[in-house]
């Protein structure tokens, strides 16, 4: 009876212990929202001192053995230098363990035996047996893209996973920094592209999928790398579980650093989309009210359309205003409204039966805000000035921050100048002189210009050339021409003026 109830101290004591430890650490990491894993930390001989609470070959006494915090996983290990030695602790304190780990087990390691396990305080037990596995097997399996059997021709699957959960827990097959442990990740076919993402504000936590998943992002998608998107970022990638990778390093798969591609979405510019790959026309088909009231935030009425529907058109693009509801928003194409003028006027915003509509023949053209006076402005603005101030809100090659709006009766236009690569200009067409009458279709045109400054050098042997220094890109709607300067296109500005000859 004395023996039990001494055990049974025993063990209360331990129980008491390990209960205050675990809420300590937890409380230790209220602060960063994500409750840790618990691992044993002890070795059983230090400086030639025996500490028998942490045993090799049998459990650790819990009434002396610390548990500790851990981001990684538990583990125990012996020592290739003494064979009586064995030390527990986490995976993320120790240097030469691979990351991330294998799955759990017992492996060999630099010529001794090292157990892994991702349960908390599962480093309790004895030391156990080598599967005869070496602990870095599983790497050279995840930098390979390996063969898949079951995956459907010309289907894109994507790793879909996250290190840590709403309550949490910590996932070690799906890390940050290294790569993920494909065997134990799922992956789902996707239809655009795959990515992997760190949230603003949070250093630790990273989250793999498909774009398909995520909500508002700009349609289409930039190339492959890796962008600042709403203070997140985002790495993208097109081809099978290329996502593997790890966050802050070189993506060996699509070979882009991080660091060289890390840009802002809104500096990929939509100026030169006139017409889908496949020849259709498509308008932003989308309402930012339904008839019930409820708030469709993809469509809005001051902001760009973000993710909305698209429908092929055959008519001209509209976003449409209310005089009944000042909140109100509508954007589709005009085929599907009856009773419109015909034919259309040109492209511009008008009044119709009091409410505003803003017509525009561009594919996609309808997704930029709605002006609440109905009057079409573009922005007005220079990058240096003739005394080489520069104007940070008119950058050429990223979009336009609080530059000044005016209003317009032409087309908004950006260009560039031949005698200095580096300018940029924003404005509207009523105040430029010389420019084809009438204007091309909304895009990107090379310019052939009058000016001998920016002239090649050498200069080509004597001849008759046409030298094209100038990039004007010209758009139809509102604000519109708040975007990067695009590429141009390979036709002239007035390639479509007839010049009689």
């Amino acid at each position: 009876m004395a023996i039990y109830q001494k055990v049974n101290s025993k063990v209360s004591t331990a129980r008491i212990f390990l209960d205050a430890t675990f809420w300590f650490a937890c409380l230790l990491h209220i602060g960063s929202g994500q409750m840790p894993n618990l691992c044993f930390d002890c070795t059983n001989y230090l400086g030639g001192t025996h500490y028998s609470f942490c045993p090799k070959d049998a459990n650790v006494d819990m009434a002396r053995a610390k548990p500790l915090p851990c981001n990684g996983t538990c583990f125990t290990r012996g020592s290739s230098k003494d064979e009586r030695v064995v030390v527990r602790g986490c995976s993320s304190t120790v240097g030469n363990l691979p990351m991330p780990p294998p799955e759990d087990g017992c492996y060999d390691h630099e010529n001794t035996t090292v157990c892994i396990c991702s349960r908390p305080l599962c480093n309790i037990g004895a030391m156990g047996k080598s599967s005869g596995v070496s602990l870095t097997a599983h790497l050279i399996n995840m930098t390979n893209l390996g063969n898949y059997p079951d995956d459907e021709e010309g289907v894109l699957y994507c790793h879909q996973c996250n290190n840590y959960d709403l309550k949490g827990n910590y996932y070690p097959q799906c890390p940050r920094d290294s790569v993920i442990i494909p065997q134990r990740v799922y992956s789902g076919n996707c239809t655009g592209k795959c990515f992997t993402r760190t949230r603003s504000g949070d250093a630790k936590s990273v989250y793999r999928g498909c774009t398909d998943s995520q909500y508002a992002l700009p349609f289409p998608l930039p190339p492959d790398g890796c962008y600042n998107w709403n203070d997140d970022v985002y790495c993208l990638c097109s081809t099978s579980r290329c996502n593997r990778q790890a966050m802050a390093t070189e993506w060996l798969y699509i070979q882009i650093s991080y660091n060289f591609h890390y840009i802002d979405y809104l500096t990929f510019s939509y100026i030169t989309i006139q017409l889908e790959e496949d020849g259709i026309k498509r308008c932003f088909d989308c309402s930012n009210y339904d008839l019930a009231g409820k708030y469709y935030p993809q469509c809005p009425k001051q902001s760009r359309v973000r993710n909305a529907y698209m429908s092929g058109c055959n008519g001209t693009c509209f976003t449409r205003s209310y005089h009944n509801n000042a909140s109100k928003v509508t954007r589709g194409c005009t085929q599907t409204q009856y009773g419109l003028p015909y034919p259309l006027p040109p492209d511009g915003c008008y009044n119709w039966n009091d409410d505003v509509w803003c017509l525009c023949s561009g594919s996609r053209c309808n997704r930029d805000a709605m002006e609440e006076d109905g009057i079409k402005k573009c922005f007005q603005c220079i990058n240096y000035d003739t005394a080489g101030n520069y104007y940070r809100q008119c950058p050429k090659n990223a979009r336009v921050r609080n530059a000044y709006l005016g209003a317009c009766n032409g087309t908004c236009f950006t260009r560039s100048y031949d005698y200095n690569a580096s300018l940029v200009a924003r404005g509207c067409s009523d105040s430029q002189y010389g420019l084809p009458d009438p204007l091309p279709p909304d895009g990107c045109y090379k310019y052939c210009s009058d000016s001998q400054y920016g002239l090649p050098d050498p200069l080509p042997p004597d001849g008759c050339y046409k030298w094209y220094s100038e990039v004007w890109c010209v758009c139809s709607t509102s604000r519109c021409n708040g975007e990067a300067l695009g590429e141009p296109q390979d036709i002239e500005f007035d390639a479509h003026i007839d010049k009689g000859n």
